[in-house]
């Protein structure tokens, strides 16, 4: 292997016959010159390849058009990092991964030079989240952001690893499981809504376990009377306070539904009520409006569903609580959890178990059993 040195520079020839180019950065600990791959490049299989390539970024950086990556701060990259991904990303996902570099990772790390990154770094980092009370789901949030940031340094050849691999998450509380409303609270929440023009909205969400975005996003149009079934194709999240019309959150998010019988006859006298309003499209007119039949805003749904919920005598219930509460309702009449899981829209049947099911108290006290029942011979039980 032979090397030959340039301006600020070095091109070494490997045992592979092609051209590496490494150009000079500063000092090491020890004052001598430090030498690194040139950023964003492999090797070359000429040497004028790699003399032409030096000297391009040489001139780029000595003239302020360039960046010197290694002066890059982790905050910096991330921004850059994330910002690429902005495309392949649902706009409701985008912003709350903008939030939460913001929020968690920048003024804590932000600062730090990329390629002084360390796994002291993050240990300390998760230590003080951690400290704080936040959740493991929200520490394994801010460790996905950083982990993909680094991960593209590494493609890029900035990094020789990905530190983020390397440290584990401390011991942390976790997150709220969220609450599934028993029958006879159902019938008290539901005596309620049945006062509020957004009282249809709540039992449909009830039988379907739609999420709040896709909710509000549904048009009459997405109910085929003919075939019974409910189509899922668009959602409404909420992006910097703005409701944005857009696609589900995952792939698993587009999805047809059955309805029943009763829930068909519903919808018919539900559409019956909205007469008054003589859309212009009816085809494409929401499903669910507010008294002056417009689309009602998502974090308009959330409020007024706190409210009926505290009316109701419930205590702090929410939107996403009646898809826990369909999800366990359903688990409850036995209906397998396949069937539940792909018609809520989740892509991992495990995810529906572990998040979404929640047992009721009949369900257990039909499976009690005495000591003698517990040592005589298995016997099939049903659920009560």
């Amino acid at each position: 292997m032979t090397t030959r040195s340039y301006r600020r520079g070095s091109i070494r020839r490997l045992p592979s016959g092609r051209f590496q180019v490494r150009v000079s950065e500063g000092t090491n600990d020890f004052g001598r010159q430090r030498q690194l791959p040139l950023p964003g490049h492999g090797t070359f299989a000429k040497r004028t390849e790699a003399v032409k390539a030096l000297d391009g970024y040489l001139a780029k950086r000595d003239t302020g058009v360039l960046t010197t990556p290694y002066d890059l701060t982790l905050g910096q990259w991330l921004a850059q990092s994330l910002s690429t991904r902005q495309g392949e990303l649902a706009p409701s996902t985008y912003a709350d991964y903008c939030f939460q570099q913001e929020r968690h990772i920048l003024p804590t790390l932000g600062r730090l030079k990329l390629q002084a990154f360390k796994p002291s770094h993050l240990r300390a980092f998760y230590a003080d989240l951690a400290a704080r009370g936040y959740s493991r789901s929200l520490l394994a949030q801010v460790r996905a952001l950083i982990s993909r940031g680094l991960e593209d340094a590494v493609l890029d050849e900035l990094l020789s690893r990905n530190v983020a691999r390397m440290v584990r998450l401390p011991p942390t509380r976790s997150a709220g499981k969220g609450r599934a409303l028993t029958p006879e609270e159902i019938q008290s929440f539901l005596a309620q809504a049945r006062h509020h023009v957004l009282g249809p909205m709540f039992e449909f969400a009830l039988v379907t376990g739609l999420r709040r975005g896709e909710l509000c996003a549904l048009n009459w149009q997405h109910i085929d009377f003919d075939q019974a079934v409910l189509h899922i194709t668009d959602n409404v999240p909420v992006v910097q306070g703005r409701p944005r019309r857009g696609t589900p959150k995952t792939e698993a998010g587009l999805r047809t539904m059955p309805l029943a019988l009763e829930t068909m006859t519903f919808l018919r006298l539900h559409q019956a009520s909205q007469a008054q309003f003589c859309w212009q499209n009816p085809a494409q007119a929401p499903l669910f409006t507010t008294a002056r039949g417009q689309r009602p805003h998502p974090d308009s749904v959330t409020k007024v569903m706190r409210q009926l919920a505290l009316d109701s005598g419930l205590g702090r219930v929410t939107v996403h609580d009646l898809r826990h509460t369909h999800t366990s309702l359903r688990r409850r009449q036995n209906v397998p959890v396949e069937i539940v899981s792909r018609q809520v829209g989740h892509a991992n049947v495990a995810f529906t178990l572990q998040r979404y099911r929640h047992t009721y108290s009949d369900e257990e006290r039909a499976y009690t059993q005495g000591l003698t029942e517990l040592l005589g011979p298995p016997m099939l039980r049903r659920h009560a």
